[in-house]
């Protein structure tokens, strides 16, 4: 039995590592932009901008 937990760490590990290694960056214009054009520019974009927050420009986002 211990035999198994140490193979199945060991496979859950290199699992990780694996995946961590194999990600890019974030990047706002291909990851974030669309995500927040689609679903939250209806009511923070250049036209509607409740409680003064909008989500159209970089700027305006991260402030």
């Amino acid at each position: 039995m211990q035999w198994f937990v140490r193979v199945v760490s060991w496979m859950v590990i290199w699992t990780v590592v694996a995946a961590a290694a194999a990600d890019e960056p974030v990047s706002f214009r291909r990851d974030v932009a669309p995500l927040l054009l689609a679903k939250c520019q209806a009511c923070h974009g250049p036209r509607k901008a409740e409680g003064g927050y909008r989500v159209d420009t970089f700027a305006s986002a991260s402030a």
